[in-house]
């Protein structure tokens, strides 16, 4: 005899349970209904070690979250043309090329991209959309150092910026320290409250160290 339902899935069958108790509308229908996984907030594992391996959500602009597998896409585009060429300018040829990477996923134009931005860097060094963009494209090319960096310039000239909040935050919680992490997530959720994917990372940080009445 078991109390466990082989046919029901892991995340069903415990949600099933912690709502028996929690039934309140503010847990069964509101309490981040795009991940009903309670356990994974909840019932984490103890121990820093284990901080490194949590999945942490970062940001990056996609236009169409739902499109195909990256792999589908072609991995290089021809050479990008103006249509207005009197307003163009390096610094925007520089941001086209990055959205390229980013948005359709053109893998092999990161080289090109990155070495724009950096130029484009050199020209303003107070561009918010330049900075931004070169900490997601340093975490692209692994370059966590570097992306910390830029990262930390964006939210000096804008406390509030969601990419760099919530990315420095990720990176912070790989490297293991969880409390930093949580109090910057903390800080960028109150301008950004309706991402539901910034309050998971908080919930989940706030979990693991132990604050689960915060994270209700």
């Amino acid at each position: 005899m078991s109390c466990h339902d082989p046919h029901i899935s892991r995340v069903d069958f415990f949600r099933t349970k912690c709502l028996v108790c929690h039934s309140q509308v503010k847990y069964a229908a509101q309490h981040y209904p795009s991940n009903p996984d309670c356990t994974n907030c909840h019932m984490p594992r103890t121990g820093a070690q284990n901080i490194p391996h949590i999945a942490w959500t970062d940001h990056r602009i996609r236009q169409h979250p739902n499109q195909p597998d990256l792999a589908a896409v072609p991995t290089k585009t021809r050479e990008l043309v103006p249509i207005l060429t009197e307003n163009s300018s390096p610094r925007d040829f520089a941001l086209a090329y990055y959205n390229l990477v980013v948005v359709k996923g053109l893998t092999a134009e990161r080289p090109r991209a990155w070495q724009m931005l950096l130029a484009a860097e050199r020209s303003d060094p107070n561009d918010l959309a330049v900075l931004r963009a070169l900490g997601i494209t340093a975490e692209l090319n692994r370059d966590d150092a570097h992306a910390r960096n830029y990262y930390v310039a964006v939210l000096k000239k804008n406390p509030d910026n969601l990419a760099a909040g919530t990315n420095l935050g990720t990176l912070l919680a790989n490297s293991g320290d969880l409390e930093a992490a949580a109090t910057l997530w903390k800080q960028t959720f109150r301008q950004n409250a309706d991402i539901p994917e910034l309050g998971q990372n908080l919930a989940r940080a706030q979990c693991t160290l132990g604050q689960k009445d915060a994270a209700e």
